[in-house]
Parts: C-alpha cells; structure tokens; sequence
C-alpha cells in the first residue's frame, strides 16, 4: 500500500485517514496487501479484520480484479460476502470505494500508443470498454454497499484526474501519489463525517 508516494509506510491512504479522521488513540491496523483481488482479501485479509472485532473498516478493493478481467457478476458476489462479512455483528461501519476513473491515466494511455501489451494481456482495451467496465463495477459496488448497509466512498467523482489534477498521480502513471493518497484518505473522512 502506498505505492507511486515518497514514504509509502507513512504516506498510505488508510495510514493518512487514520491521522487525520480518527481519534489520537485510535487502534489503526492496516490488513490491505498491495495487488490483492477482492477473492484475496477474503481469503488472506478478511479473517484477520473479524478477529480484530473494527469499528471501522476502510475497503478500496476495484482495480485490481479489473485488471485481472473479473467478471461484474463475481465481483459483486464477492464484494457482498467481504462486506456482510465485516457488517454481520451490526456494529462495524463499512466505508467502500468506487473505482476512480482509469481510461485517462498515463499508464493506460501509454499501452494504447504502445506496440507491446504494456504487461496488461495481449490485449488492450479501448477507453469506452475501460469506462463502461468501470462503469459496471461502481454499479455493482454500490448494489453491495446498499445491501449491506455500507458507507459508499466515491473516487471516481474525482473525474479525469490526470487532466485536473495531474499532481495526483504518481510517476509511474498508475498509482496516486503521495498528494493523491491525501485526497483519497480525504474522501474516506468526508464519507465517514457524512455518515
């Protein structure tokens, strides 16, 4: 976690929502693994985060089995199971994330204007398959969050971030940067004040 910022230990976005949206004495433990898939999280994080017994807990789980062309339909499966999971004693709040937009960010782009694959498969898609993929994910987040009564989170109201905010992004044109881990644990806050 906290990959693309200068102190990836420190400058992690549930590193930063800790410091800035909970209580000084809060007890913080960050189970996220970097890469993981949803079907990952339940396997190797979930059963550590039920044995903590949270309070709180933080979920940005989206790009990731994107990348690896899960299907809409098994990840609101999963999505579900991870949520009514970490929700089933009634009093954990679950804030979940929507997947920001990613057919704008330099990675992306630099796939498409590239012969090779860029390591994302042989083959890449055009930006209105990433949008609508996108698109199809935020549905089945927010279907799983409504069902479960969890707290939706929604960064991809960010829009076109490389456009707007390019200081966002990190240099290998895929991750936040350390600014952009601010703005992502900003809106976690923002949702959990709300809420």
């Amino acid at each position: 976690m906290g990959v693309g910022s200068r102190d990836p230990r420190r400058d992690a976005w549930p590193e930063v929502f800790a410091r800035t949206a909970l209580p000084p004495n809060a007890e913080v433990h960050n189970l996220g693994i970097s890469g993981a898939t949803t079907a990952e999280a339940i396997r190797r994080e979930l059963p550590r985060a039920l044995d903590l017994r949270p309070t709180i807990a933080t979920v940005w789980l989206n790009v990731n089995d994107l990348t690896h062309a899960v299907p809409p339909e098994t990840y609101e499966r999963q999505l579900r199971q991870l949520l009514t999971a970490l929700r089933a004693d009634g009093r954990t709040q679950v804030l979940i994330a929507t997947t920001p937009r990613l057919e704008s960010l330099p990675a992306y782009r630099a796939c498409l204007d590239a012969s090779a694959s860029c390591g994302i498969g042989p083959f890449v898609p055009p930006p209105t398959l990433v949008g609508a993929a996108v698109d199809a994910y935020n549905d089945a987040i927010r279907s799983a969050a409504k069902a479960t009564g969890s707290i939706v989170v929604d960064l991809h109201a960010f829009g076109d971030v490389p456009a707007n905010h390019p200081e966002w992004v990190s240099g290998d044109g895929f991750h936040p940067s350390t600014e952009g881990y601010r703005h992502v644990a900003s809106a976690f806050a923002s949702a959990l004040r709300a809420a």
